[in-house]
């Protein structure tokens, strides 16, 4: 290999290195190009936070009616405000049908008393 050859080599491995330092640094000032957004200005679709809803039979059932169901069922205490009333069976819960059927098919009676 010549002189010449292996300057030719060298120059073709310096152009090769400074075109991959330059690629590198508009890839940096592409990402300070970055559009910033203030959530303030974007309306968002509205989130619905009711995600458990009594069904008829549940919201029927009076205090007493409650309190004697948890107690019967294994004496279930419950702390806290507004607890829910706790569910009989699983129809109760607004499960999808394939779920319900599943649960069937498993014998699953009734609701454990930590599920109800």
């Amino acid at each position: 290999m010549s002189t010449l050859e292996k300057e030719l080599g060298g120059n073709q491995l310096l152009q090769s290195n400074a075109d991959k330092e330059l690629e590198r640094e508009r890839r940096k000032e592409a990402k300070k190009d970055l559009n910033f957004y203030d959530p303030k200005t974007i309306e968002y679709e509205t989130i619905n936070k009711c995600l458990y809803i009594e069904s008829k039979e549940i919201s029927e059932m009076t205090p007493q009616q409650v309190s004697e169901f948890r107690r019967g069922y294994g004496d279930i205490k419950v702390r806290g405000v507004n607890c829910p009333k706790p569910i009989v069976n699983w129809y109760q819960c607004g499960l999808p049908s394939p779920v319900l059927d599943l649960i069937e098919k498993k014998s699953f009676d009734k609701p454990f008393p930590i599920q109800s």
